[in-house]
């Protein structure tokens, strides 16, 4: 009787007690901070494009945390808070994007992040407790969607579908660009010089046409010091962005500037 007793107590008792919360390098916050920024990638990706190919994007990238510490932990409830930098290792011609002249203006536009080697690296904080109902664990965290950003202008500029760092073959014949309402051609010259052309849809716009005078490994350039005019070329791949400066003869509605993509 005294043994069965025991054994009763050690069960009421066995039933009260709490589980203690995972430290914040433990393998299960861990990988709930890597879900969190799984799902904002993700939700970064379809809110631009509901088609997105998120298998495509995902399968290419590699998330994790590093550099973990505690900053506090509130003995009264069990909750650990904590600061860490999330790593997204990502392919090393889209890390390379963010030197880029034409990404920088056309797609990353105010998101800021660092950028090691191959890796997005961003700070990020979190605290991580457990539910009093049913002992469910919780993480919180701030700065994890940071890089979704970053991956999100990669993928609008077609990063994940091709390598943008082979540019086409302006040599090899007519390479036709178009953006809206104008048309951009580039195309060879008997001398081996290059010749650009831009159309528009207005009327009231002349078709203009130029020798390029310059050509700086993935930027062309045109530039008539005797008029002040200086055209930009810069080439993403297929993508090239084309800006202006001075040409104070040209109409500012009817000038090359846009964004073009071979067609």
């Amino acid at each position: 009787m005294r043994q069965l007793l025991i054994v009763m107590i050690v069960i009421v008792f066995g039933g009260c007690t709490h589980a203690t919360t995972p430290s914040c390098a433990d393998k299960s916050v861990i990988g709930k901070i890597v879900q969190l920024a799984r799902q904002s990638i993700e939700s970064d990706l379809l809110e631009d494009d509901p088609a997105a190919r998120i298998d495509q994007v995902m399968e290419r990238l590699a998330i994790g945390l590093a550099d973990i510490e505690s900053s506090d932990h509130d003995e009264t409830i069990d909750k650990h808070s904590c600061t860490a930098n999330l790593r997204i290792a990502l392919p090393p011609e889209i890390a390379a994007l963010k030197d880029h002249r034409a990404f920088r203006l056309l797609a990353l536009g105010q998101t800021s992040v660092e950028i090691q080697g191959n890796d997005i690296v961003a700070p990020v904080t979190y605290t991580t407790y457990l539910s009093q109902d049913d002992q469910e664990l919780i993480v919180r965290a701030q700065g994890e969607q940071a890089p979704a950003r970053y991956i999100q202008a990669a993928y609008k500029v077609g990063a994940f579908d091709a390598d943008l760092r082979t540019l086409p073959d302006l040599r090899g014949g007519l390479t036709l660009y178009s953006g809206p309402g104008k048309t951009l051609l580039i195309e060879p010259v008997e001398n081996g010089s290059l010749q650009f052309h831009v159309n528009y849809e207005r009327n009231h716009c002349r078709p203009w046409a130029q020798l390029i005078t310059e050509e700086r490994g993935d930027t062309l350039v045109y530039d008539n010091p005797e008029v002040g005019c200086t055209v930009l070329f810069s080439r993403l791949g297929e993508i090239l962005l084309v800006e202006h400066k001075g040409c104070e003869m040209m109409a500012r509605s009817c000038s090359p500037d846009g964004v073009y993509q071979k067609q």
